[in-house]
C-alpha cells in the first residue's frame, strides 16, 4: 500500500505541473494577443526615426524645390534641362510610391498599437499615409507631365498650376508631420493627424 501511495504523489505532481505550464503558456499567449511585443513597437519607432520620417521629409524638400525650379524659371531652361527635370520629379514621386508600399506592413494600423501614445509610431502611420497617397494620385499624372515635357520640352500653363498645387500640399502635409514628431500633447497631435489625413484625401484626387 505505501508502494502505490508513493508511485501516486510523483505523478499527481506532475500532472499538477503540466497544468500550471499550461495555464501559464495561455496567459502569455493571450497577453501578447492583446499588446505588442517590444520587438514591434522597436521596430515601428525605427521605421519613423531611421527611415520614413526623416528619409521622406528630404525626399519632399528635393522634390518641392525641383518643382519650383521647374514651374518658375520655365524662360532659362533649355528644354533639355526642363526634360532632365521633369523626370527627376517623376522619378523622386515614384521613389515616394515605392517607399509607402514597403513601410507599409510596419505601420499599418492595429488594435493592440492605437493604445500605445507614442509620437514616433504616429508620425510613422502619417509618412505611410502620405506617400500611398501619391502612389494611388498624383504619381502617374507627374509621369504624363514629365513624359509631354519630354516629347514637347514645354511645360503647358495647366501642368504647371497642378504641380505648384501639388507642391503646397506635400509642403503641408511634411511640416505637419514635423510638428507631430516634438509635439507632446496627445490631443493636438490627434489634431496634427486629423489635418495630415485631409490633405492625403486632397493628394489621392489630384
Amino acid at each position: 500500500m505505501r508502494t502505490s501511495k508513493s508511485r501516486s504523489c510523483p505523478i499527481i505532481g506532475l500532472f499538477t505541473g503540466v497544468l500550471l505550464v499550461m495555464a501559464l503558456v495561455a496567459g502569455c499567449t493571450s497577453a501578447q494577443n492583446q499588446l505588442p511585443t517590444r520587438d514591434q513597437l522597436l521596430g515601428r519607432i525605427m521605421s519613423a526615426d531611421n527611415f520614413s520620417v526623416e528619409f521622406v521629409r528630404g525626399e519632399v524638400t528635393k522634390l518641392t524645390g525641383d518643382i519650383g525650379i521647374l514651374t518658375t524659371s520655365t524662360g532659362y531652361l533649355t528644354p533639355l534641362a526642363r526634360s532632365q527635370l521633369a523626370g527627376s520629379i517623376a522619378g523622386r514621386f515614384e521613389t515616394l510610391a515605392n517607399i509607402g508600399t514597403s513601410i507599409k506592413p510596419l505601420n499599418e494600423r492595429e488594435s493592440g498599437f492605437d493604445s500605445v501614445d507614442a509620437k514616433e509610431v504616429l508620425a510613422a502611420r502619417l509618412t505611410t499615409d502620405v506617400c500611398l497617397s501619391c502612389s494611388q494620385g498624383p504619381i502617374a499624372s507627374v509621369q504624363d507631365i514629365a513624359r509631354r515635357i519630354s516629347k514637347d520640352g514645354t511645360l503647358t500653363p495647366q501642368d504647371s498650376s497642378y504641380l505648384q498645387d501639388l507642391s503646397i500640399n506635400l509642403k503641408k502635409a511634411s511640416s505637419l508631420i514635423g510638428r507631430c514628431i516634438i509635439e507632446t500633447d496627445p490631443s493636438v497631435r490627434s489634431t496634427i493627424a486629423g489635418q495630415v489625413t485631409e490633405l492625403c484625401t486632397q493628394l489621392k484626387g489630384q
